[in-house]
């Protein structure tokens, strides 16, 4: 992070709540369960960028992941032994709810789906290793290109669909990856230094 705080980034600043602590409970537990599996997931979206900024900026009611294609059946097994229940499911995702998680649910799909919407590398999308974190929690998450890619694809299926949007996510994200875009910036620069 910045040591001179601008003022787009103290739009970032978020009291987490006792539902956000509940929600980030099962993220954690998702995200440790499925690295002791071997089962390599990439996440996006609003956890995905909050973990490139380092803290959480907002409630969250969803996560988003990508999971390696050879791997998927498993991350849903995985799921249901947590005790999710399975929503929906199609050829592009699959849906979950935990009861007893108010208004959270778990979205995941095959890597091989970003195929159908993109050129860009693969390596954008799914990290080797983990790039970022939320509160000491590791993950592997988009870089801020792959980020921007499927904000860019999501918004464009929004528009084909007719599928609803939050203004607060739209308006915590423009400042967010501003933010972010700034901070690849200095550190490119102080790397030229």
């Amino acid at each position: 992070m910045f040591d001179d705080k601008d003022k787009t980034e103290s739009a970032l600043e978020y009291f987490v709540t006792d539902i956000d602590k509940q929600r980030f409970d099962i993220v954690k537990a998702i995200l440790c369960k499925a690295s002791e599996r071997n089962i390599r997931v990439s996440v996006f979206g609003g956890f995905g960028l909050d973990g490139l900024y380092g803290k959480m900026t907002r409630s969250h009611d969803d996560l988003d992941m990508f999971v390696e294609d050879d791997k998927y059946e498993s991350l849903k097994s995985l799921l249901a032994e947590m005790g999710a229940d399975l929503q929906e499911e199609s050829s592009e995702k699959t849906v979950c709810v935990f009861p007893g998680i108010e208004d959270f649910k778990v979205e995941f799909a095959r890597a091989s789906v970003l195929r159908e919407f993109t050129e860009n590398d693969p390596t954008d999308f799914m990290p080797e290793e983990a790039n970022a974190s939320i509160d000491g929690v590791s993950l592997c998450t988009p870089n801020l290109t792959g980020q921007q890619e499927i904000i860019r694809i999501q918004t464009e299926r929004a528009a084909e669909n007719d599928w609803p949007y939050s203004q607060e996510k739209f308006a915590n994200r423009d400042i967010l990856i501003d933010v972010l875009r700034k901070k690849v910036t200095h550190e490119e620069q102080d790397g030229n230094n």
